[in-house]
């Protein structure tokens, strides 16, 4: 067994760059990822990658410094998945 399978994950900045690869990664080896970017656009087209190929994922977006949008992303890891084990 994968030592992240079964595990959630948050990934911020996790649509684009650096944090999609991470974001996909994390799929691949077995946690369900809340995928967060700043834009719609973004955070759906990675989150729909990642269910495509098989993963388990959710998008959400808004600014990162926005203390709706950190809280907008713990509940919607709790309210999908039902717990967080790692954030990135």
């Amino acid at each position: 067994m994968n030592e992240h399978e079964g595990r959630v994950a948050i990934v911020t900045g996790g649509s684009r760059g650096i944090g999609k690869g991470v974001a996909v990664e994390l799929s691949q080896q077995g946690s369900a990822v809340v995928v967060h970017g700043q834009t719609e656009h973004y955070a759906v087209e990675t989150a729909d990658e990642i269910v495509a190929a098989g993963g388990r994922a959710v998008p959400v977006w808004g600014a990162i410094d926005d203390p709706a949008t950190s809280e907008l992303l713990v509940d919607t890891a709790l309210s999908h998945f039902g717990q967080i084990d790692t954030l990135v």
